[in-house]
């Protein structure tokens, strides 16, 4: 007790914080202006460095980039070239592990929403052909995010059975497979989406930062299953259940009046 005591008392000398200089020594915004600012959308499964020490090579621009480990999630790439770091950001999409990276330009003052927001190419299938239009494959792809890019020229002919468009895909929300559009004539039709170069994501709710066996969302679903069976086992057994119309068996009620 007197020891403890006596740490509590004691203080440290010069606690006050360090001030920085505005000088050039000590700052690095010059260089990270030909910069990438990155971060694994799933930590757990990605090694950063793996990641770092393997990417000039796979890039080929040994000796004209430098990667730097931020953190177990975030990561920093330095380019010599401004054309080498757009070409590596016209891609869009990185993966590694066979999950998705994502990367974007050094910002000196970003906002909350920075590295939230992934380019993601997506391609839209069984399009009705009275609607296929410019301004109606936007409609449809907005539901998915902010349209960047759209594929799509109705005086050139197109040899795919998809449409390539572009979205700002917000990654903290699930990837929606399909959009349900009601024709003027009440006919539903079914518009699938597949996203390139997105290998893995939760089976379970559909997101691209983490497995389904860690997935939050696994053991709400389960409970609901699991009192649905429970309620369907208790209407076998003829157990009174709130808005049952029937709560106990007719038969079994009838039987027993009849029993002498």
């Amino acid at each position: 007790m007197d020891l403890h005591k006596a740490i509590q008392a004691m203080s440290i000398e010069d606690d006050k914080p360090l001030t920085l200089l505005n000088q050039s020594k000590f700052c690095s915004s010059e260089r990270n202006c030909c910069s990438v600012m990155g971060r694994f959308l799933n930590p757990t499964n990605e090694r950063m460095s793996n990641w770092i020490l393997d990417m000039s090579r796979l890039w080929r621009l040994n000796n004209r980039v430098r990667g730097v480990a931020l953190s177990q999630e975030r990561f920093q790439f330095i380019f010599k070239s401004l054309d080498d770091l757009d070409e590596i950001l016209k891609t869009g999409v990185w993966t590694h592990d066979d999950w998705c990276v994502f990367m974007e330009k050094w910002i000196e003052k970003p906002q909350d929403d920075y590295l939230m927001f992934l380019p993601l190419w997506i391609r839209l299938r069984n399009i009705p052909i009275n609607y296929y239009t410019k301004e109606k494959i936007q409609e449809v792809a907005e539901c998915l995010g902010k349209v960047l890019k759209i594929e799509f020229d109705s005086e050139k002919s197109q040899a795919q059975v998809y449409v390539r468009v572009q979205v700002l895909f917000d990654v903290r929300k699930p990837l929606r497979n399909s959009k349900a559009i009601q024709l003027p004539s009440g006919e539903i039709v079914s518009i699938s989406f597949d996203y390139e170069r997105v290998r893995k994501r939760c089976f379970l709710c559909q997101r691209l930062t983490h497995e389904k066996t860690l997935c939050p969302f696994k053991q709400s679903d389960e409970t609901k299953v699991s009192s649905e069976i429970s309620k369907s086992i208790d209407k076998k057994k003829g157990v009174f259940l709130e808005n049952d119309f029937q709560p106990f068996p007719i038969i079994l009620l009838q039987n027993y009046l009849q029993m002498p």
